[in-house]
């Protein structure tokens, strides 16, 4: 306990001492208010219900992926979901491992792969390149461009594809232009022009030509996949029999 000691006779002092004493008094007056005021709010509070927990879930990757959505409210969500992510660098692997706890008390763990020297967000996707490198043994760059943009493919800054960028991404990754006379020399053909040369149905020489393997899309990514079927690509040798 504090005491402090004052001369009678002085009592500009005293004075400054009792003022000083009532301020305290009120402010711990408020403070306690205050306090009773938020008890009687929490207590009032309607707890939700673990169904309005599951509809807030639901609505959150409509709002979170909503365009009016800006940075700061997507700020508020992360603050009030996540506790904290832990960053883990394999080196072996060449991967990032993240491990995200969640304020309520559930960890998940992501397996990211790291990016390359030089390699950045901006950069086509792999299987695009992929799919731009099957696609350039039987059609020109306009062709591929319109493909791509058809079946909603953007590039990696999320622009239209135009001729003029898959130029540029051929040059980059060193893909052969399509000529009449590479695409003979190689044997590669459409599966509509390899239908019209055995005169046959466009739709029963897919289903041969994919039961015996000779499509070349097996190594694209399933979303990227619908990119190249319109102008798949075959190897073909005219002496086959069919």
């Amino acid at each position: 306990m504090l005491l402090i000691t004052f001369d009678p006779e002085n009592r500009l002092v005293v004075d400054e001492l009792e003022r000083r004493w009532d301020e305290a008094l009120h402010r711990v007056q408020d403070v306690e208010q205050r306090i009773e005021q938020h008890k009687r709010q929490q207590a009032a509070a309607v707890r939700p219900t673990p169904e309005e927990f599951e509809c807030l879930a639901r609505d959150l990757e409509t709002v979170w992926s909503n365009p009016d959505t800006d940075a700061r409210l997507k700020k508020r969500i992360v603050r009030t979901l996540i506790h904290e992510v832990i960053a883990e660098v394999d080196q072996d692997q060449g991967k990032l491992i993240l491990i995200i706890h969640w304020k309520g008390g559930i960890h998940t763990q992501l397996n990211l792969q790291r990016r390359r020297r030089g390699q950045n967000g901006a950069q086509a996707s792999k299987d695009v390149v992929e799919g731009i490198k099957i696609l350039a043994r039987v059609s020109s760059d306009e062709v591929i461009a319109g493909v791509l943009t058809r079946n909603g493919l953007r590039t990696g800054r999320g622009n239209r594809w135009t001729t003029e960028r898959v130029t540029s991404l051929r040059s980059h990754y060193q893909i052969p232009r399509h000529t009449i006379e590479n695409q003979r020399a190689a044997g590669w053909m459409t599966l509509t022009q390899a239908a019209a040369f055995l005169e046959m149905n466009s739709l029963w020489f897919a289903i041969i030509a994919s039961a015996r393997s000779r499509l070349t899309l097996n190594g694209l990514g399933p979303n990227n996949r619908r990119a190249c079927q319109p102008f798949s690509c075959l190897s073909f040798d005219s002496s086959d029999s069919y």
